[in-house]
């Protein structure tokens, strides 16, 4: 609460608890995250005239976001994070579309989402990379049932053609669908 801006006068000692949860979603920018939110958070104390005080709880203290945090350090978080998103083929190195797909019917939802990724797969070039489908993180929000899959690399020219696959397929079904290129969230 405390890290989404507001200025509470005398604060010397703010305290985050399970400082880790955010480094286990499925996001590349989980990292990019919780170093952000731990920096913000560690400015709120201290403002005043007296010094500032941060307490961390963490289970993965020696974690590179949460090290540097402590410290600051954006450079040395920058080309750590810059490093790894190289190293595994993610932006800002390469596109990433996400789709999402939401069903009532469960069985008919898996069932288009594999047809789908079939399709797809046969029109793409092999050097591009499609990640699922999978059930969404949150897999399901009432009674809907949700899936998503990824792909990485430059599909700008495929992006009208695969989605006239999606609409195709699902049209006649309880499937609906998104796309959203180079997404905030993955979630």
């Amino acid at each position: 609460m405390i890290s989404k801006g507001m200025d509470f006068k005398n604060v010397t000692l703010v305290g985050v608890v399970a400082a880790d949860t955010m480094l286990n979603l499925p996001d590349f920018r989980a990292a990019e995250r919780t170093f952000q939110l731990l920096v913000q958070v560690a400015g709120r104390a201290g403002r005043g005239e007296e010094k500032g005080k941060v307490i961390i709880q963490t289970y993965e203290p020696e974690h590179y976001s949460i090290q540097l945090a402590t410290t600051q350090n954006y450079n040395e978080f920058y080309k750590k994070e810059i490093e790894i998103r190289k190293f595994l083929n993610n932006p800002p190195f390469v596109d990433l579309t996400y789709f999402l797909f939401t069903s009532d019917k469960e069985d008919e939802l898996i069932r288009m989402c594999k047809e789908i990724e079939q399709e797809v797969r046969r029109i793409l070039p092999n050097h591009i990379t499609i990640l699922g489908p999978t059930p969404n993180f949150i897999s399901k929000i009432k009674n809907t049932f949700r899936w998503n899959m990824m792909i990485k690399g430059n599909i700008i020219d495929y992006v009208e053609l695969i989605d006239k696959i999606i609409y195709d397929k699902s049209k006649a079904t309880s499937v609906k669908y998104s796309i959203d290129l180079n997404p905030y969230s993955l979630i």
